[in-house]
């Protein structure tokens, strides 16, 4: 066998090994403090809050939480969040 050739069950691994590393990359992927600082904006500028303790409320977590946020970032589930409240997305429910 070439040894520059790859068995099929090498090829496998590979793919399965390329999969799981986008999945921890997706999965790993935050919200910077400036996207975030400008999702507080853009929902003010959308009237879908007047300030960041609503923002706050919106998202489930306290005004100290906004501010910790604002400094460093969130986490890849607030960021989800934050995005379906400026899309005006209700909660999931099944049907």
């Amino acid at each position: 066998m070439d040894s520059q050739r790859k068995s099929p069950f090498d090829e496998l691994i590979a793919k399965v090994t390329e999969t799981e590393k986008e999945k921890r990359r997706i999965s790993e992927t935050k919200m910077s403090a400036d996207a975030f600082n400008r999702w507080l904006e853009e929902m003010k500028a959308a009237d879908l809050a007047r300030s960041d303790a609503e923002c706050a409320r919106l998202l489930g977590v306290s005004a100290n939480a906004i501010v910790m946020i604002k400094k460093n970032g969130a986490d890849r589930r607030t960021a989800l969040a934050c995005r379906a409240l400026l899309h005006r997305m209700e909660p999931f429910s099944p049907r």
